[in-house]
């Protein structure tokens, strides 16, 4: 029994056909009249609270009238009823529409990325043809303009020269001197990119963005490989943003960001990365396509919220677009779940203090330790749920405490103080190296650092994986760096990094730990897409990989065997997700093997936007790794590998979505040949690629010629 309050505006629309149905039906509704009704209250202005007595007012009479006059009442809500929408209306017609309706500027919203980058593309390119279709003389307009300006300036020019040199001397040199000085007035340059005025999105001529903000933008954006005539900087000159939930774009997000707060932008598209808000002014929000489960009724809340300007618009507008109304009626109607926090405990909380323990004892300064056993049981005190509940648990300090003990990373010690013998604990710091009789490479045993104990506690959201990276932590040391080799330099760890296939292998391993998604062939639907990562032919391609894949799986075994022998509690929390016979996907896996999405085809949107999701967040461990785990040694030997990897992830989300972003972009199939080769191939080595951004007309002239092209083939056929 859920319903949504009317509007003013739906109340005055109810009354206006209860008043055509029953005019001739002697049925008493004056009383109902507006103009009658709020004369009831002594009030100069109608209130919230009054619409709403009004609201429920209309609707006891509709119901009182559904017993006596059914088939009129039957009417009035056949009036009211939303016809299934089309869903082929494609992003122009909608942003036309919009623009006639006043509901600029939008916050466009797909939470599918690549949809998301693809409605985009259709806007600017169904825009850019528009105008070619429907004015095909406004270019050749502006090109005779700018010419007939050139040659008033280079008249002007001849004129002042003419005047400095007063009949005598070097005419020539006196033009130079009137170039130079600036001294020619009344001569206006004329933009031959301009676009028509009917063929952008924004509120006012007064807003639109001029060709040096645009050649500013373009400037901005070399750091992001945006070059000047790029579809995403074309967009921009219509009044048309994207906004993405990408690193790998920050110049031109920013860019985004900064022309949507001083309103030049009409319309703007976006994932999930506004979806909570940000300091962008918008008075309409637009729900474009169907997005699956990725749209639920809390995220659509949320996105809601976004619709409305401060201090500019009395209310904002939802719009719904290529969506079925059984979809929209569910989004609007739909209760929101419970909302609850992220949970305060974690079984390796008592990590906190004695790291800061650990730091005072090695720095030997008191201020370092301002965690104490007290604020730790706050901590680990009875939740507020738990509360709710009633329920009388042990405090999750002693649980954490006993788990930390008995996994051999802390011992208790008693300590003397003021005469007072008072309990305490210690983290057990040590690494072994067994180097045999003088051997020159030697063989990490053991490798409990401080560092990695911090590592284990940035990772406190991921126990059970980072429980297994401690218990393969040797296993990565002595079969992925030099840590075991002693006058190890740094450019020899560098190089030892390079290797793709090191990496590819390290890889392999850590989303076995951190990576543990079943395989789903109805999602992955790529020849090869069943086969787990687990039996990956990878395996076999070089002698003795198979042997470390055996005692990699033994470890992995042993780790879990390890949480139930030592009867630790809450042990459900420890265990890794899937069990250890679970065929895993290897999704992806074979990306990072290949360095590219394209070694899968025919993906889904959903299912990149899926391994989009699944990458970053391997890239996240591998940044947490590095800058936690590889502080000291033997760690320190890890921070290239782990560096490298993390460089490759990086450049293949990027190229994902660079790959849609420069579809008809004319005359650069791949924008990395403008570039070099550098980074993005040798996964965080040294770039060649351009440092001097390019001339903005050539490459927005050779985009918007190849567009001419492919409207009059389309016009053609």
């Amino acid at each position: 029994n859920v319903s949504l309050p009317f509007t003013p505006r739906d109340s005055f629309a109810l009354w206006d056909q209860l008043r055509s149905q029953f005019a001739d039906e002697g049925v008493s509704i004056g009383d109902l009249n507006p103009e009658t009704y709020f004369d009831g209250f002594d009030t100069p202005r109608i209130s919230l609270e009054q619409a709403r007595f009004y609201e429920e007012a209309l609707k006891e009479k509709l119901c009182e009238l559904s017993h006596s006059h059914a088939s009129k009442v039957q009417d009035i809500l056949t009036h009211f009823s939303v016809r299934d929408m089309p869903d082929d209306s494609d992003v122009w017609t909608i942003s036309k529409s919009l623009r006639q309706k006043k509901l600029l500027p939008a916050l466009v919203f797909n939470l599918d990325t690549f949809k998301c980058v693809e409605a985009f593309n259709e806007l600017l390119e169904l825009v850019e043809a528009a105008e070619i279709r429907e004015k095909p003389e406004w270019r050749a307009e502006l090109e005779r303009k700018a010419k007939e300006a050139a040659e008033q300036l280079k008249k002007a020019q001849k004129d002042a020269a003419a005047r400095k040199s007063g009949g005598g001397g070097n005419q020539k040199e006196a033009m130079l001197d009137a170039q130079a000085s600036g001294d020619v007035t009344g001569v206006t340059s004329v933009d031959v990119e301009e676009p028509h005025p009917d063929y952008v999105l924004f509120l006012k001529s007064s807003a639109r963005v001029s060709r040096l903000e645009i050649e500013d933008a373009t400037r901005e954006c070399w750091e992001d490989k945006l070059i000047a005539g790029h579809p995403w900087l074309r967009g921009l000159r219509r009044g048309i943003g994207l906004y993405i939930d990408d690193a790998c774009f920050p110049a031109y997000r920013r860019v985004v960001q900064r022309f949507a707060q001083r309103g030049k932008l009409g319309v703007v598209f976006s994932d999930n990365s506004l979806a909570y808000g940000v300091n962008m002014p918008f008075r309409s929000c637009v729900f474009y396509g169907q997005m699956g489960n990725l749209l639920t009724p809390l995220m659509a809340q949320q996105m809601s919220g976004r619709a409305g300007r401060r201090g500019l618009d009395r209310e904002g507008n939802l719009v719904y677009a290529n969506m079925p109304w059984p979809k929209i009626k569910s989004l609007m109607l739909g209760r929101v779940p419970a909302i609850k926090g992220e949970d305060p405990l974690y079984p390796l909380l008592g990590l906190q203090k004695l790291l800061c323990d650990l730091n005072a004892k090695q720095f030997e300064d008191p201020r370092f330790n301002m965690v104490t056993e007290s604020t730790m049981r706050d901590i680990g005190g009875q939740t507020f749920e738990q509360y709710c509940e009633r329920e009388d648990v042990r405090n999750y300090y002693d649980v954490s405490m006993e788990i930390i003990q008995k996994l051999g990373f802390a011992t208790e010690i008693v300590v003397e103080r003021a005469g007072h013998s008072i309990r305490s604990y210690e983290l057990n710091t040590r690494v072994e190296v067994d180097r045999g009789m003088g051997a020159q490479v030697g063989v990490v045993t053991r490798a409990h650092t401080k560092s990695l104990y911090a590592c284990l506690w940035e990772l406190k959201n991921q126990t059970p994986e980072s429980l297994v990276l401690e218990a393969i932590g040797p296993f990565l040391l002595n079969h992925f760096t030099l840590a075991g080799t002693t006058n190890v330099s740094k450019s020899m760890m560098e190089s030892h990094a390079d290797s793709t296939s090191l990496q590819s292998e390290l890889l392999f391993f850590l989303l076995q730990v951190f990576d543990r998604e079943p395989t789903d062939t109805e999602l992955y639907t790529y020849p090869g897409a069943d086969t787990p990562l687990q039996e990956n032919k990878f395996i076999d391609n070089i002698e003795g990989r198979r042997a470390r894949v055996d005692e990699f799986t033994a470890l992995l075994q042993h780790s879990q065997d390890r949480l139930v022998s030592e009867e630790l509690p809450d042990l459900p929390r420890l265990q890794l997700k899937n069990g250890l016979d679970v065929p895993l996907d290897s999704s992806v896996f074979t990306v990072f093997l290949n360095s590219s999405f394209k070694a899968l085809p025919d993906l889904s949107t959903l299912a990149k936007h899926n391994l989009k999701q699944r990458l970053y967040n391997m890239g996240t461990t591998l940044q947490i790794m590095h800058n936690q785990l590889a502080r000291e040694r033997p760690f320190i030997y890890f921070a290239s590998l782990l560096r490298k990897c993390f460089n490759r992830i990086r450049w293949i989300l990027r190229d994902l979505v660079m790959e849609d972003a420069n579809t008809g972009f004319a005359g650069l199939d791949n924008i990395d040949d403008f570039f070099g080769d550098g980074e993005n191939n040798d996964a965080g080595g040294a770039s060649s690629r351009s440092t001097t951004p390019p001339p903005a007309a050539s490459r927005a002239d050779a985009a918007v010629t190849a567009l001419e092209e492919k409207v009059a083939e389309v016009t053609i056929a």
